[in-house]
């Protein structure tokens, strides 16, 4: 009997790795279960992968640290998911785009998996490895979280990440590479007149200071006085930044589509595609597609980072090895 394969996904983007991970270890989609983490805004998104013939998708409610305590039955509905996947079968595979989020947790101490694979999730990845290779002590976090949940909760003994990105891992982890399928898109023009700029929830989950990121937006868009900058926002930036953006000039363009994705759609293309380096899609990009314009990374001076610093010096010293991206430092 063939191992079921277990994928947790939270949003869009991160399916491209369910497709990248079917195609490299030759799945079968009907051994496949999707856990799929309803935030509230992807409808469309679940309704064309009940269509895709896997074995099964199951949409679970999104739940934070109050509803532990005023909503318990969200959680409990997860835990109920898989234990009854637990009961079913007997030998399976975990793949996951997050590592220690409560339900990867809950997921990992119920379900028992032969193996663990994390998937790519932006650059995550990367500070998952130093997590693990300095060993950070989360037994106190884990006898919280194995409390409130009543289930014994532990981190994998071993995970192989399954990535693109050369990481530099401590036994018994590993890594298992893969190569983006190269697309030979196309577009009518260049638009010289247009640059855009991906933007980033930096300032919302505390890496940089809201007065330190638009400092560095105002240096990198001196680089473009006459050109119209076309601001595409990250999902989790809040509405008063991007209103503040637009005071300083910036045309914000809201779009539900991950961007790799959207890029297709460009017929007449803007010239540059330009993000700060904490972004990995310009990477993505270049990775993914035959044809793109100019892709130009921005470096600001680490000193600007309020954590993670050597997470993000590991990232740029990748993004450096990148001949289809440029580099600039502000």
């Amino acid at each position: 009997m063939n191992d079921k394969n277990i994928f947790m996904i939270g949003t869009k983007h991160q399916y491209h790795q369910v497709e990248m991970a079917i195609s490299h270890f030759n799945l079968d989609k009907k051994d496949i279960y999707l856990l799929v983490e309803d935030l509230g805004f992807e409808k469309t998104f679940h309704d064309d992968l009940r269509n895709k013939s896997f074995g099964e998708v199951i949409i679970f409610k999104s739940w934070i640290f109050k509803d532990l305590i005023y909503n318990p039955e969200i959680s409990n509905n997860f835990i109920t998911i898989c234990k009854e996947i637990a009961l079913r079968f007997k030998s399976l595979n975990l793949y996951t785009s997050h590592y220690d989020s409560d339900f990867n947790l809950l997921a990992n101490s119920i379900l028992k998996p032969k193996k663990i694979f994390l998937m790519d999730e932006g650059t995550a990845s990367f500070e998952t490895v130093l997590a693990r290779r300095k060993n950070r002590d989360k037994k106190f976090t884990l006898f919280i979280k194995s409390f409130l949940y009543k289930i014994p909760i532990f981190l994998p003994s071993k995970i192989t990440y399954f990535t693109k990105y050369n990481l530099k891992t401590n036994l018994p982890d590993n890594i298992k590479l893969y190569t983006d399928t190269m697309i030979d898109n196309s577009f009518v023009s260049l638009n010289k007149d247009v640059v855009v700029f991906l933007g980033s929830s930096v300032v919302e989950v505390g890496m940089i200071k809201k007065n330190s990121y638009f400092d560095i937006l105002k240096r990198i868009s001196s680089d473009y006085k006459n050109k119209k900058i076309h601001y595409y926002p990250h999902r989790k930036e809040s509405l008063n930044k991007l209103k503040d953006l637009e005071d300083l000039g910036f045309k914000i363009i809201k779009n539900e589509q991950p961007f790799e994705i959207l890029f297709l759609s460009f017929n007449n293309m803007p010239h540059k595609i330009t993000s700060i380096y904490i972004s990995c899609v310009l990477d993505n990009i270049s990775k993914r597609y035959k044809n793109i314009p100019e892709l130009i990374l921005y470096k600001f001076d680490d000193i600007v980072l309020l954590k993670q610093r050597d997470v993000y010096r590991d990232i740029y010293n990748h993004f450096k090895k990148n001949k289809s991206l440029t580099i600039k430092e502000i």
